[in-house]
């Protein structure tokens, strides 16, 4: 099937930001072109409709409709059908005619709609876990292969990488994001490169690396037994251990503080819960030797793992407390922070109910910005600010009412599945809440998500 491979390949190269920029008359924002409005072709977009076309294309290939599809999608209810052909495209025509620049608000709607279909999708193929964490692992291993390596050299790799989308820098780049190593007095402080491998800022790295490790920690995946993919399982190892190390490369203080508390409740996880339920499975008319038994037995485990689990915990924790040990209330980051979401409060204010317009916030920041602060053109670091500023009351809760009915039917399809196969899609799906979780939460902090 051709648009599996597509799909393959997207999840691939999705680190990537390779792309051709068009810079129309838009994308200017007191007289200087800014990224995040430029209307942009990456190889990803090219990748993602290949994904969706060639699915259609096999969908009509097989003598269905386009009508049953939609409806198999959206479901037969009139009265939802209703709702999502009148309110919804409603609302967005309000949403644009609001916006201080509406070709930026279009074209945000347009790009929304994109990746609508690549929800279409994944809801419709249902991949698996296993195909997932195989082209995640390929993405994290060359990412954080490229990120060690910049680190180690302390500028960009160059030469075939430009083609992922790296860019060309030193640690004397000028705006460059550094680290400050403060070691011993006579060692003085010294400003190391933070690595971006290929993605436009550390955070963003360190952000992509924090949900894909949990995901090759998948249990759904080890499980197989065939060579080929024993081998694919052991490349999988090599793509934790260096994303890991990658992470903590990129310095970034919010992901390394979720990784911590991840590696620490998977450390309780491992040593005390698990340990708890396999001693419980002792049944009351065992003897006490039995129990002495699979108790030796679970020791036995993981007593090499229990070593390295504790040292690379302890380590995690040591240089996570290092990079939080700088955090400054008072630095020029956070407080800039501080007005991007004093700023997201007072333009949300200004259009409660439909927003200023999706994608219009850094139109309409220099509105609401003091002058010295202008030169801060970039979204508020909170992505639920930055949709409330967008899209107002009435798109965040279309956004909440949508999340509740899709949780709530995924929960009923488990309900309703057979017990074993039930068990099987709560081991999957324990890495995808974990995921889901971290998203949430550097979600307060940064805008990238």
């Amino acid at each position: 099937m051709i648009h599996r491979i597509f799909f393959f390949l997207l999840i691939v190269f999705l680190p990537t930001q390779l792309g051709l920029h068009f810079w129309p008359e838009w994308s200017y924002v007191l007289g200087r072109r800014i990224d995040f409005l430029s209307s942009t072709l990456f190889i990803t977009d090219i990748l993602l409709v290949g994904t969706v076309m060639f699915w259609l294309l096999e969908y009509l290939f097989m003598k269905k409709s386009i009508k049953g599809l939609v409806l198999s999608i959206w479901g037969k209810s009139i009265l939802l059908n209703t709702i999502y052909l009148m309110l919804i495209p409603l609302f967005i025509y309000f949403n644009i005619l609001n916006a201080a620049s509406r070709p930026v608000a279009l074209y945000s709607w347009f790009k929304f709609f994109e990746y609508v279909l690549l929800f279409m999708y994944i809801i419709k193929t249902k991949p698996s876990i296993y195909f997932l964490s195989t082209g995640l692992t390929v993405g994290i291993l060359y990412s954080s292969i490229i990120a060690i390596g910049q680190f180690l050299l302390q500028h960009s790799l160059g030469g075939i990488f430009w083609f992922l989308g790296e860019r060309t820098f030193t640690v004397d780049t000028p705006g460059i994001a550094r680290f400050p190593l403060c070691l011993p007095s006579f060692f003085g402080c010294i400003e190391f490169l933070r690595s971006y491998a290929t993605f436009p800022h550390p955070n963003v790295l360190a952000g992509y690396l924090a949900v894909g490790v949990p995901l090759l920690l998948n249990k759904q995946i080890a499980k197989y037994t065939n060579k080929q993919i024993n081998k694919l399982n052991t490349v999988r190892k090599i793509a934790i251990v260096l994303g890991l190390l990658a992470l903590v490369l990129t310095f970034s203080r919010s992901a390394v503080l979720v990784m911590i508390l991840f590696g620490l409740f998977r450390f309780m996880q491992f040593f005390i819960f698990d340990k708890v339920k396999l001693v419980n499975t002792a049944r009351p008319e065992r003897s006490r030797r039995e129990y002495r038994i699979l108790n030796t037995a679970f020791m036995i485990h993981t007593s090499i793992f229990k070593k390295a689990a504790i040292l690379f915990v302890f380590l995690l924790c040591v240089v996570g407390l290092y990079v939080l040990k700088n955090f400054n209330l008072a630095e020029e980051s956070l407080v800039v922070r501080q007005e991007l979401m004093a700023s997201a409060w007072t333009l949300f204010q200004s259009s409660p109910l439909f927003g200023i317009g999706l994608g219009n916030f850094i139109v309409r920041l220099p509105d609401v910005l003091t002058a010295h602060s202008v030169y801060f053109l970039q979204p508020v670091h909170n992505i639920y600010l930055l949709l409330l500023s967008e899209i107002g009351i009435v798109g965040i809760g279309s956004l909440l009412l949508f999340g509740y009915i899709f949780l709530n039917t995924a929960i009923s399809n488990i309900k309703n599945q057979k017990s074993n196969i039930q068990l099987k899609n709560k081991k999957s799906h324990h890495a995808l809440r974990i995921t889901l979780f971290v998203i949430l939460v550097l979600g307060f902090v940064d805008h990238y998500w």
